[in-house]
């Protein structure tokens, strides 16, 4: 345990001495009930990756546009504008201090380039910017495909570690009714301490079991939310709508052995 809570500190980056505090209850808070088809969407709109693709495609297009319009004939219109004053005068035998000689210079004008002939460079250069297109759209259809099969895999991990959940739990039960039994069978003098030992060992084993699949449940709810930047709903309230609701043997199963958190 101290191992584990240094290692804990270590990855939280925690240098002062802190305190877990012990939660027994093994209830289930929150539930995913987010179809894939919105589960995808919002992951497409919210996930960085898709986004910068995106964004490459359309800074590709603009900067073909920046290469085309080399080609185009290009207006410049300048407008210089000088001033220059002096006081006094020079080269006089009669100075006159309060003489003052002002210039003002503006010259306004009109520059044109047109490159008229570059040997095909222009076109060749916006032709590799467009077919980049290809590759980028390719990377990105890549990456959307990707992300739709981490959505699949992660709603297969839900469905499986609900039945895991139950799994554990029948066995963790049925794992103490046989200690029951035993200390029972101790106690009328048929059975020996051993057994009784090794029935508590096999109830530890299946409480431990039940316990890790409660937290796979919870890492995989922070996956779904993760991926979709949706937050899982709460479980309190949640109606079952149809015999194909994904949740559906689970709600049941939680209500029927009070795992569920209590409602506030």
């Amino acid at each position: 345990l101290k191992l584990n809570k240094n290692l804990l500190a270590e990855n939280l980056n925690i240098d002062k001495e802190f305190r877990i505090q012990d939660n027994d209850s093994n209830l289930i808070s929150f539930i995913w009930d987010i179809d894939k088809k919105n589960a995808y969407s919002s992951s497409l709109e919210n996930n960085e990756e898709i986004l910068i693709g995106k964004r490459n495609i359309e800074i590709n297009n603009k900067e073909a546009l920046v290469i085309l319009s080399e080609k185009k004939p290009k207006f410049t219109l300048y407008n210089k504008y000088s001033f220059s004053s002096s006081e006094g005068e020079a080269g006089s035998t009669s100075l006159n201090k309060d003489n003052q000689i002002n210039d003002v210079n503006n010259t306004v004008g009109l520059r044109l380039n047109w490159n008229l002939f570059d040997g095909g460079v222009i076109r060749q250069n916006f032709l590799a910017r467009k077919n980049r297109n290809f590759e980028l759209q390719y990377d990105l259809d890549l990456k959307k495909k990707k992300l739709f099969r981490e959505i699949n895999d992660t709603y297969d991990e839900y469905t499986s570690i609900q039945e895991k959940i139950i799994l554990s739990y029948q066995q963790l039960q049925s794992a103490k009714e046989s200690l029951f039994i035993s200390m029972k069978r101790m106690e009328a003098g048929i059975t020996t301490q051993r057994e009784v030992v090794n029935t508590q060992g096999d109830v530890i084993e299946a409480e431990t079991n039940f316990i890790n699949s409660l937290k796979e449940y919870k890492i995989i709810l922070a996956t779904f939310k993760k991926i979709t930047n949706i937050s899982p709903s709460p479980i309190c309230g949640y109606q079952v709508l149809n015999k194909k609701d994904i949740n559906s043997r689970f709600k049941k199963f939680l209500s029927k052995n009070n795992l569920i958190k209590i409602c506030i």
